[in-house]
């Protein structure tokens, strides 16, 4: 078995390194440009009243997620009430009452 040393086919190939050149735009191609948003309610809103050439079915139906979660997400008033102290394992436990036990003793 050999041990080091080059080895036919071993490495990486011989410019392998370089990266490919950016293609630069074409000509008379439409460039589609996407407006940055504020946050993920407003690119929802966008998504859906898009043209289906700027959004893909998939980005759309992202964007109902995303409208569905946020309006779940919205917070209802509520009323302000004292909080209900929590049983916890280690609280005493509740007394309701003493009880005399009429006891046999001697």
């Amino acid at each position: 078995m050999p041990r080091g040393g080059a080895r036919p086919g071993a490495g990486r190939p011989k410019g392998g390194r370089k990266q490919p050149a950016a293609s630069a735009p074409i000509d008379g191609a439409p460039q589609l440009s996407r407006p940055r948003f504020d946050g993920p309610k407003d690119f929802g809103v966008w998504a859906l009243n898009a043209p289906d050439a700027e959004v893909s079915m998939d980005q759309k139906l992202r964007a109902m997620q995303v409208l569905a979660t946020l309006a779940g997400k919205q917070a209802e008033p509520k009323e302000d009430k004292p909080a209900a102290p929590v049983p916890s394992k280690y609280a005493p436990r509740e007394v309701k009452g003493f009880r005399v036990v009429a006891g046999g003793g001697k």
